[in-house]
């Protein structure tokens, strides 16, 4: 279903996406879905950081939407924590809801948090916790 990655790419961007198919041996090339480039918005004079998202590549914010990422580009790869997966949530439940009671959109962004925080879990592990071990999805170069 979900495999919600952040991603440091070449360009500086760091990136939130859903991954729908990682490259191969053959294929640099990645499938992404709700990609939103994060960045920080500004910090405060007790330095508490403010952060935003933005749809990574415009007019591409439909959930049907998928874009291509060369993974050579990049340059870090990481499990969003709680907070992040939240706010990403958050961020794709609005841009992709009809306007909807705030109890209907309440109990939809529960349910939506709930499966990406299940999605980032790795289902292959033995435990009930996430882990803060990822695949890297680089390729060997020869």
């Amino acid at each position: 279903m979900n495999d919600i990655k952040q991603f440091k790419l070449t360009s500086g961007e760091e990136i939130i996406c859903d991954v729908v198919e990682y490259p191969d041996d053959d294929v640099a090339d990645m499938v992404v879905k709700n990609a939103y480039v994060i960045f920080m918005y500004g910090q405060t004079t007790d330095g508490t950081r403010t952060y935003s998202m933005r749809p990574w590549m415009m007019m591409q914010d439909e959930p049907d939407n998928i874009m291509v990422l060369n993974s050579n580009h990049v340059v870090g790869e990481a499990t969003p924590s709680e907070k992040l997966i939240e706010h990403y949530a958050k961020v794709v439940m609005h841009d992709h809801s009809p306007e909807s009671s705030s109890d209907d959109m309440a109990e939809k962004l529960a349910n939506f948090i709930k499966s990406l925080r299940e999605a980032s879990n790795d289902p292959s592990s033995d435990s009930d916790t996430p882990t803060n071990v990822v695949k890297f999805i680089g390729r060997v170069i020869h």
